[in-house]
C-alpha cells in the first residue's frame, strides 16, 4: 500500500524588512533550542501563565496584549491602554504542585505600566530521609517572583518593553535570591494580520 505525500505552502505579501525580521527570529529560536536545560536555578520561571497562552502551546510572545505580557513579552504591555486591567490564575499542576499568578496594568504616560506576582509551591510537604532511608522529618519549598514592567509604542506598528524581576527560591533551610531583566519587541505588519515578536528573558 502506497501513501501519497502532500505538501502545503502558504504565501503572504510580507515586506522585505518584515521577512528579514522573521528570519532573524527563527534563527534566535533555533539557537535557544540547542541550549542545555537544568543548568540554572529558578526553573519555575519557565512555566507559562495564562489560559490563552497555554492553549496556544506557549506561542504567545508575538501576540501577548494583556497583563500576562509581563511574563511573555513586556512589549505587549503597549497594547493594554484602556483603563486598569487585572488577571489572576490558579494552576494545580502535576504531583501536587501549585502555581499562582496575578498581574495588573495601567496606562502611564506614553505607555503602560504593569506589575505581577508569581508563586510556585507544593500542597503537601516532602519527606526528609537520611542515607539509610529513615524518615527524619518533612520540609517544604516555595518560589516567588515579583515583576515590574513598562511597554510603549516606539514607532507605527512597533512596540518595545522592559521589565525587572525579583526572584526568590526557598527549599528546606536553603534559599537564593536574584534579580532578572526582560526586554522585548513586537512589530505588527500592517494590513496582513501578522505580528512578529521577540523577547530576551531572565
Amino acid at each position: 500500500m502506497q501513501r501519497a505525500n502532500r505538501t502545503f505552502a502558504l504565501t503572504l505579501p510580507i515586506p522585505i524588512g518584515a521577512a528579514l525580521a522573521l528570519a532573524a527570529l527563527l534563527s534566535l529560536g533555533a539557537g535557544r533550542a540547542l541550549a542545555s536545560t537544568g543548568e540554572a536555578g529558578f526553573a519555575f520561571l519557565k512555566i507559562g501563565v495564562g489560559a490563552r497562552a497555554m492553549a496556544l502551546g506557549s506561542a504567545y510572545v508575538a501576540v501577548a496584549d494583556d497583563p500576562t505580557a509581563l511574563h511573555w513579552n513586556p512589549a505587549g504591555l503597549a497594547s493594554s491602554r484602556e483603563g486598569v486591567n487585572v488577571t489572576a490564575m490558579h494552576n494545580e499542576w502535576i504531583a501536587d504542585f501549585r502555581q499562582e499568578y496575578a498581574a495588573a496594568t495601567v496606562p502611564a504616560g506614553p505607555g503602560t505600566l504593569g506589575a505581577s506576582f508569581t508563586g510556585f509551591y507544593m500542597a503537601d510537604e516532602m519527606e526528609r530521609r537520611d542515607e539509610t532511608g529513615t524518615l527524619t522529618g518533612h520540609f517544604g519549598f516555595n518560589d516567588v517572583a515579583a515583576t515590574l514592567g513598562y511597554g510603549l509604542q516606539v514607532a507605527k506598528g512597533a512596540d518595545a518593553g522592559l521589565s525587572i524581576r525579583y526572584v526568590r527560591e526557598l527549599i528546606a533551610d536553603e534559599s537564593a535570591t536574584s534579580f532578572a531583566f526582560d526586554f522585548g519587541g513586537r512589530y505588527k505588519v500592517s494590513d496582513t494580520g501578522l505580528s512578529l515578536g521577540a523577547a530576551v528573558q531572565n
